[in-house]
């Protein structure tokens, strides 16, 4: 989703593509139902990240090599990797891929 863009943008947005992809992770913790860790959803998709950062500051110490948490821009969740915490090499699988045309509105002159 693409809420504000500028003309050189949209020869880049024109082009992209949505992958679906299946990794291997081990030890993600999951912080998608924030009530469980006594926060509301605001406090993970608000305006400050100060708490987003904390949690996940504490879960790269503590060797997570990801975390699970509710996307503050769109609805569903976001998958964060930890590079630092994760294997040299970290088996990926495409699971499915499809262009996203940018439709564009025809100019009126």
């Amino acid at each position: 989703m693409v809420r504000r863009s500028v003309a050189r943008d949209i020869r880049y947005l024109a082009n992209q593509q949505l992958t679906e992809l299946e990794i291997a992770v081990s030890s993600v913790l999951d912080f998608r139902n924030p009530a469980a860790l006594g926060l509301t959803p605001e406090d993970l998709t608000g305006p400050s990240s100060e708490i987003s950062w904390s949690l996940a500051q504490a879960a790269v110490e503590r060797g997570a090599g990801g975390i699970l948490v509710p996307s503050a821009a769109l609805q569903g969740n976001n998958l964060v990797l930890f590079p630092s915490n994760l294997p040299s090499v970290l088996p990926v699988r495409i699971v499915r891929s499809e262009a996203m045309p940018l439709d564009l509105p025809v100019s009126q002159k």
